[in-house]
């Protein structure tokens, strides 16, 4: 089923999806996409003084692994980031199940 905000079960996940400003915003078998629209770690880097170049580095090298890393176990699930807060407005994580 696709849920929709007002839906969507509880979740253990409430404190981060606040912390990360996140929304679903597309749950299904085959696809799911989540607008994330702040960052801790990346307004971490900017009160640093992180360079733009330098954000996008940290983000995609360092943190974005991590999310990769926790699907590796699932080999028909793809991940991808079509967007993300250390070059964009916001991030976009997407799932896709390969058939």
């Amino acid at each position: 089923p696709e849920w929709s905000s007002e839906s969507r079960p509880p979740s253990s996940a409430a404190p981060a999806r606040a912390a990360f400003d996140q929304e679903i915003t597309k749950l299904t078998p085959e696809e799911s996409i989540k607008v994330i629209r702040r960052c801790p770690h990346i307004e971490a880097f900017e009160e640093l003084g992180c360079s733009k170049e330098e954000r996008i580095k940290l983000c995609t090298k360092l943190l974005m692994p991590l999310d990769f890393a926790l699907l590796a176990p699932y080999e028909k699930v793809r991940l991808e980031f079509p967007k993300n807060l250390a070059a964009d407005d916001v991030c976009v994580m997407c799932t896709k199940t390969a058939e």
